[in-house]
């Protein structure tokens, strides 16, 4: 933190005011994969890597943004009532929460320097963004006193998201890096939103999650195609069915509904994976209470299966780390997590498992696709917070 703060100084200029300083963490999902903006139940857990954030007065009418992981340039916005999203630039999630509260409050945000630091890799789908709109939030909250409630927060990060950055994303991602709690997963009913939480203490076992190093951005990918193809679906299953989301059905309606895509095979496939993870989501969380690690691990490659065949989201990274991993002795699960196109895997493996094979691991993906994949082994962690300098 004090290199941090030396740093800070040395970008933005010497001060009498405090600095003070925030951090969010990145999120994983263990199970529940794109069902939280279809009304679903979902199990993520907040990381110990993530964001942290410096802010401080600059008393000009300047807002000045900069970050460590993008350094070439320190934004700079002269005070506006709103701000307009600059295309394909880090800088959209703090500014966009910066609009979203400069429409909300009385109070004008600006006259302050913003120093971004994350230890996430970037694109890797474990949730850098949702961690910058909620640390950036949250310390606006702090800072102007503006009294702002935990799910407050989560809920306009996600209108950032949503409508400022254009990612049409559920509630899931900004909801773990807030409420994300140590050695918990939660179990979050999208729909609401509540959560409840599950230890997430499994002996012997450890959490390795892999990153393909294809990255991609989830504006530019085919994830708001997905969710136009569920929206579809589900204005057409409202004329025969009363329901909210599509999370409302069953794996009984399934073979009902089928004969209404006849002319549309593909928006069943989005559905029937839909109605199944949340299925897998219910049962895995028996598994861990009664602590079948094998039915948890077996769900886990029953997700990314139709996440692969019923959702393609995918793709050859992501199949083909799971599939090395699967064939691993003492790996109970693995699965594509977060939005799919690239990013991550999860794996639940027997400690010392991986690093017994992790050379032969590597050595296998970069044949099959030429790219180095990084691995990580991650606990459950708090959510956001304030920090001691």
């Amino acid at each position: 933190m004090t290199e941090l703060c030396s740093q800070f100084n040395t970008l933005f200029g010497p001060s009498e005011e405090e600095i003070t300083a925030f951090f969010a963490p990145g999120r994983i999902n263990l199970i529940g994969e794109h069902i939280d903006y279809n009304g679903g139940p979902v199990m993520p857990f907040a990381i110990e890597k993530g964001i942290t954030l410096l802010l401080r007065k600059n008393n000009r009418n300047i807002l000045r943004l900069y970050s460590q992981n993008f350094p070439a340039t320190i934004y700079e916005f002269f005070a506006q009532d709103s701000y307009s999203r600059i295309p394909d630039l880090w800088v959209n999630y703090p500014l966009g929460c910066v609009n979203r509260l400069q429409q909300i409050s009385s109070q004008c945000i600006t006259g302050l320097d913003l120093f971004f630091s994350g230890n996430i890799p970037n694109r890797a789908g474990l949730s850098s963004s949702a961690s910058i709109e909620i640390v950036t939030l949250f310390s606006l909250n702090d800072y102007f006193n503006l009294n702002l409630q935990l799910i407050d927060i989560v809920r306009l990060a996600k209108k950032v998201e949503n409508e400022f950055v254009g990612v049409q994303c559920g509630i899931m991602d900004q909801y773990a890096v807030a409420f994300g709690r140590k050695n918990k997963i939660l179990v979050l009913d999208c729909a609401l939103p509540s959560h409840e939480e599950v230890d997430a203490t499994i002996p012997g076992y450890e959490f390795i999650v892999i990153n393909t190093n294809k990255s991609r951005t989830l504006a530019g990918s085919h994830y708001n195609e997905r969710f136009a193809e569920c929206r579809n679906a589900l204005e057409r299953l409202q004329r025969y069915f009363p329901i909210e989301n599509l999370c409302d059905l069953t794996p009984s309606d399934l073979k009902t509904i089928k004969p209404l895509f006849n002319d549309h095979p593909a928006g069943y496939r989005r559905v029937q994976h839909v109605v199944t993870e949340k299925k897998r989501v219910a049962l895995a969380v028996e598994a861990l209470h009664s602590g079948d690690i094998l039915q948890l691990g077996r769900l886990m490659n029953q997700s990314h299966a139709s996440l692969r065949d019923d959702y393609e989201v995918t793709g050859l990274e992501l199949d083909s780390l799971t599939s090395l991993m699967q064939s691993i002795e003492g790996v109970a699960g693995s699965r594509m997590t977060g939005a799919g196109f690239g990013g991550c895997t999860l794996s639940l493996v027997k400690k010392g498992v991986f690093q017994a094979n992790a050379i032969k691991i590597g050595e296998t993906y970069r044949k099959i696709t030429g790219l180095e994949a990084v691995a990580y082994s991650f606990t459950p962690s708090d959510g956001v917070s304030r920090m001691t300098i």
